[in-house]
């Protein structure tokens, strides 16, 4: 383990990878692979009852898979095939299940809520955000909510390709809403998503108001077991990462390799130190599996930020 301060001695990304190198060989950066795999376009959803469990019944909509299939984005379900993509998020998977695990014991329930950021826009963290609930939401006993907690850009619903007026961001702000009017079941069992909403000029502060942990713990109160992912802004872009990471029991920090810096993993890091439990994803380098696997990109390290290490 290193410290923060050894960043330096050498570069983050580019001694995660050569660790990874180490124990399988070099491999292709993943932004070059392109998974081969047959779109199904007959997936029958089993009913979205599962994604209401504890929640207000809201609106219902069909993620589409061809859609998320030609955003990078495959369904971990039967008939499937094999996925690199799939079996990378199964691996990070059972990490992040493994920390809410240690955590609940301090923790309680904000154990299940986990925050995705990254230094800056483009590392991957919307595609780590989704991927990862919905191999989550493909556990037998895991219901998941995904937050759209970056207004700014609301890539979540790009990526899905959905269409939402209103969000958590206007229910907050005062209007007239309730979760029934916000929450949005899908065709998948067990995901639920929240949708951010219009932008607001005041966002730092009305995440950190008493409205917004209102919002939070009223999530969590109808369902604890439930698992709660949000979103987030990149941390060089906007304050509210840091915000966010003092509500939640883990952060998922994106980190592309060869492109994020040294100097912007050090400066984000030490931004989210309201979170005792950081996992460092690293994307677009070698992948963790073995050659049986395939190669894609994904590391998973984990840092305590109280005592800086990574």
């Amino acid at each position: 383990m290193a410290n923060v301060s050894d960043l330096d001695r050498p570069d983050l990304v580019r001694r995660a990878a050569a660790l990874m190198q180490s124990r399988q060989g070099a491999a292709p950066a993943a932004s070059h692979v392109a998974p081969s795999v047959e779109t199904r376009t007959d997936y029958a959803p089993q009913g979205p009852a599962a994604a209401y469990q504890g929640m207000p019944k809201g609106r219902v909509v069909n993620l589409s898979p061809t859609v998320m299939a030609s955003k990078g984005i495959f369904l971990p379900s039967a008939g499937a095939g094999f996925v690199p993509t799939i079996e990378e998020f199964r691996l990070l998977k059972r990490h992040v299940l493994s920390t809410v695990s240690r955590a609940r014991a301090t923790m309680g329930s904000t154990a299940n809520r986990i925050l995705v950021t990254s230094a800056c826009p483009g590392d991957g963290k919307t595609f780590t955000a989704i991927n990862l609930a919905l191999s989550l939401a493909f556990e037998h006993d895991r219901r998941v909510t995904l937050v759209d907690a970056d207004s700014q850009r609301q890539s979540m619903v790009n990526y899905l390709g959905i269409g939402t007026e209103k969000g958590w961001i206007d229910m907050l702000a005062g209007e007239s809403l309730t979760l029934e009017d916000i929450y949005l079941g899908t065709n998948i069992p067990n995901l639920g998503l929240i949708p951010s909403g219009k932008h607001a000029a005041n966002m730092p502060e009305l995440i950190s108001s008493k409205a917004m942990q209102r919002f939070i713990e009223s999530l969590q109160e109808r369902d604890p077991d439930r698992i709660i992912i949000f979103d987030s802004l990149p941390c060089l872009v906007s304050n509210e990462p840091a915000i966010f990471s003092e509500k939640v029991g883990q952060v998922v920090f994106v980190v592309a390799s060869d492109e994020t810096t040294r100097e912007e993993v050090q400066t984000a890091l030490r931004l989210l130190t309201g979170c005792p439990n950081v996992g460092l994803v690293l994307n677009k380098g070698p992948s963790m599996l073995s050659e049986t696997f395939g190669k894609y990109g994904y590391g998973y390290y984990r840092t305590n930020t109280a005592s800086h290490q990574v």
